[in-house]
């Protein structure tokens, strides 16, 4: 049966244009598992075997009128389910009517609608990517925390090289190392003094903290020799999302393929939900209101744990 629901990109549209988060850059969850649009609702797919990419031949020399040796590569397969999700608002005519001078009250509701949505995939994302469970086997506790006299550089210097030997090595070209923190964590990253002494102004009276701009995601990223930080100001019930007790470094590719190493997609079933938060209304007659709905069809999804390696004791 075919929907009353209609899409509403001006509505769409608009939050693009003015952002729904109140208190800054909220959100992180995406850019740890980027979108993987597909065209099926659940699927099998081949990625790559990392086992088999640890495994190395004795040599390369070939012998007259013999083969090369050969490599033994294999791929690994790897299933996803979308799931349907979405929350629903009412406008009643009324009510709208009455507050039309002052604001927009269909853009207000849709609003409020996109901010719980992204909210929910947040706390879902942060719920499999800071997990002592998932990650049991790539997890290690940091010696001293990062709020107390602990070196976040040495730290992360540390695990990028287990990372890298957890995956074989090198990496392809488009994979990305990354760190993910808490916006709390990142404020103790910002006031730590290992960190302090590698921003500009050396380790002389310019390296005061009092005397520096605030720290950035791309200049931690510099100092940590790493590709992007990312942090998420995303709360719930007066807490972090995020766990303060966690760092998570990882891999990530944000191209097409997911046929290389990476830490995980989130899965988007375009068919029936061309947008990780769709935005569409319809009227409901019987109540005399404009139904507003913002929806998804996803699957957040964790392919290589040997693609992650999650850091503890971060916070005292």
């Amino acid at each position: 049966m075919k929907s009353d629901a209609v899409p509403r990109p001006d509505l769409a549209a608009e939050l693009r244009e003015k952002p729904v988060t109140t208190i800054g850059p909220n959100f992180m969850g995406l850019e740890i598992l980027p979108l993987a649009r597909t065209r099926d609702k659940e699927d099998t797919v081949g990625i790559p075997d990392l086992d088999k990419r640890l495994e190395r031949p004795t040599d390369d020399i070939r012998k007259p009128k013999a083969g090369y040796p050969r490599m033994d590569y294999q791929t690994a397969s790897h299933s996803y389910a979308c799931h349907e999700r979405g929350l629903e608002d009412l406008v009643d005519s009324s009510q709208e009517a009455d507050v039309e001078e002052d604001f927009d009250a269909e853009l207000d509701m849709a609003r409020n609608l996109y901010f719980n949505s992204q909210l929910l995939q947040e706390i879902r994302i942060a719920g499999i990517v800071f997990n002592g469970t998932t990650f049991a086997s790539y997890t290690g506790n940091v010696g001293t925390e990062w709020d107390n006299s602990g070196n976040p550089y040495t730290d992360v210097k540390d695990t990028v090289a287990t990372l890298l030997a957890n995956v074989g090595g090198a990496l392809p070209a488009g994979i990305e190392i990354c760190l993910a923190v808490s916006d709390t964590v990142f404020g103790h990253i910002e006031a730590n003094s290992a960190i302090n002494a590698k921003r500009g102004g050396g380790t002389g009276a310019r390296a005061k903290i009092d005397d520096k701009l605030a720290l950035q995601e791309a200049e931690l990223a510099r100092i940590l020799g790493i590709d992007r930080v990312f942090r998420s100001r995303a709360q719930a019930d007066g807490a972090d999302v995020w766990d303060d007790e966690y760092a998570m470094l990882f891999l990530r590719h944000i191209g097409r393929s997911v046929a290389v190493p990476q830490l995980g997609r989130t899965w988007l079933w375009t068919r029936d939900c061309p947008e990780n938060n769709l935005v569409e209304s319809y009227r409901a007659e019987n109540r005399r209101s404009t139904v507003v709905r913002v929806r998804q069809y996803t699957d957040e999804d964790i392919m290589n744990v040997r693609c992650g390696y999650l850091l503890g004791n971060i916070s005292t």
